[in-house]
């Protein structure tokens, strides 16, 4: 959806494009209109685009070419494109500036986009060390279009899981990078969409959310029901016990994260624009107890 939006912005952008570009309006390819409605309040609402969501469908796929046909032969006929891609690319390959520090296994994590990079790297540092580079995504795809989203270190410094996208999509897949011999662990977790990651403190393993897997659950509804699994280092990713999630609501939202002196497991989840309930948890024997701290509230406050 995100690339889309992008394309109307471009093709809007080359509408205000000098006239000498083109001798004529451009024939923009006919875009169909769809009978989806939805009722919203007892109200019907049409949807006659609702099908373009759907990237992966022919169609959409079609449409989208016929886009950026009309797009491309429109800019390349632009008189000064070659003046003004030598502009953007000196300001893109621009260096960039470091990422806010984490601070775990007596190192210093931080994110950094050198001069010509199209991503930034990792890198960890010992005070008074030379910066050591612990994951650089420019080397993932020889078209570079491989990125590095979240990452999360294990309290001892060993572990990083990262997650790692493609073409800039938000389904994301989850690895585990071993700092002693800079390789990833074996396992990989896929559909990490916005996930995040809490460690136990002796790095055995971490928590994590995902989303459920295609066909177990309504059709339509595979971008909802988050829910909270547990991997140990080593361990298969099958066996993962799901810990939080079966049984609510679909549209629900949750967060699991440690309280600022790290002695406190806490979960917050709510609806959209909704109160906000907190949980202390515990962690015994493979089982997330939840004990209220904030609960059947008309409120949205943040617990530490």
């Amino acid at each position: 959806m995100l690339r889309r939006l992008l394309l109307v912005w471009i093709l809007l952008f080359a509408c205000q494009l000098p006239a000498s570009a083109t001798d004529d309006r451009p024939a923009y390819p006919p875009t169909k209109k769809g009978g989806t409605t939805y009722s919203l309040h007892g109200l019907g609402v049409a949807d006659p685009y609702q099908w373009l969501e759907n990237d992966e469908h022919k169609d959409v796929v079609a449409w989208d070419g016929a886009q950026s046909a009309v797009l491309r032969r429109r800019l390349d006929a632009f008189e000064d494109r070659a003046s003004l891609q030598s502009t953007l690319k000196a300001e893109f390959d621009l260096g960039g500036m470091k990422s806010l520090p984490t601070f775990e296994g007596g190192q210093r994590w931080y994110t950094y986009r050198p001069k010509g990079s199209d991503h930034a790297r990792l890198y960890s540092v010992v005070d008074g060390q030379r910066p050591r580079m612990v994951l650089n995504p420019n080397r993932w795809a020889s078209d570079r279009t491989a990125g590095l989203r979240a990452w999360h270190v294990s309290p001892d410094g060993r572990y990083v899981a990262y997650r790692r996208d493609q073409y800039g999509s938000e389904d994301t897949t989850r690895y585990v990078w071993d700092t002693n011999t800079r390789k990833n662990l074996p396992e990989f977790i896929d559909r990490t969409k916005f996930s995040s990651v809490v460690w136990l403190e002796d790095s055995s393993g971490f928590f994590y959310s995902r989303m459920p897997d295609k066909g177990s659950v309504p059709r339509g509804e595979d971008q909802y029901h988050r829910r909270l699994y547990f991997h140990k280092i080593g361990s298969l990713v099958l066996d993962d016990p799901m810990v939080y999630g079966r049984g609510r609501p679909m549209l629900e939202s949750f967060l699991l994260y440690k309280s600022a002196d790290r002695k406190g497991l806490l979960l917050r989840r709510g609806m959209p624009y909704g109160a906000i309930e907190t949980f202390l948890c515990s962690w015994k024997d493979g089982a997330l107890g939840l004990t209220p701290l904030i609960e059947k509230k008309d409120e949205r406050t943040v617990v530490d």
